[in-house]
């Protein structure tokens, strides 16, 4: 038994490292690079965070806040977005990505509030809902809420639902604003 435990000291005092008697010594630190492999689902085996690695992002709009444009974004940080559009209207965001800050995560819900305005030369849009609305342009906000995709390559596709209000420019305050359900698709490219 004598002879086990003298060997086994002596092995581990002269093994690579900081042996059983070494003092002030320690292992160098490797970097431990993972690759990754894009699935349905987000990535597998990535340490990356996408919303950090590519935090400029320009897209086309349909039904969002610009009703019909473009726009351009920016993650601050992985939880916080800011946006701005312009289309058929013009309109300001800040997003909230609660899940932003996941690692290995494609997708991301988020919450948000814009406010915009709808240009004079466009408001037929909206004279089409409602007789009564004649206006020479609009100012209202937009509070989506939808979920953020951004691929391996930089490829990046939201989709969201909201709930908006818009009133009309006018002298005249007894009109009416412009409530109801909107959403909109935002397909872009984000950069590094």
């Amino acid at each position: 038994m004598k002879s086990f435990l003298a060997f086994l000291i002596l092995g581990l005092a002269g093994m690579p490292g900081p042996g059983l008697f070494a003092q002030g010594t320690s292992l160098p630190r490797q970097d431990i690079r993972l690759t990754a492999r894009s699935t349905p689902y987000g990535l597998i085996g990535s340490a990356a965070n996408l919303r950090e690695e590519r935090p400029f992002g320009i897209a086309a709009n349909l039904g969002t806040a610009a009703i019909a444009g473009v726009s351009v974004d920016y993650f601050v940080n992985p939880r916080l977005n800011l946006e701005a559009g312009i289309g058929i209207g013009q309109y300001l965001a800040v997003k909230y990505h609660p899940f932003g800050d996941r690692r290995r995560w494609m997708w991301s819900p988020y919450i948000g509030l814009a406010g915009g305005h709808v240009a004079d030369w466009y408001s037929p849009l909206f004279d089409f809902f409602s007789d009564d609305r004649k206006a020479d342009h609009y100012f209202g906000f937009y509070l989506p809420v939808g979920g953020h995709f951004i691929a391996d390559g930089g490829f990046s596709f939201n989709v969201e639902v909201a709930c908006a209000a818009l009133w009309p420019a006018k002298e005249n305050n007894l009109v009416e604003p412009l409530r109801g359900p909107f959403g909109g698709i935002r397909l872009g490219y984000h950069f590094y």
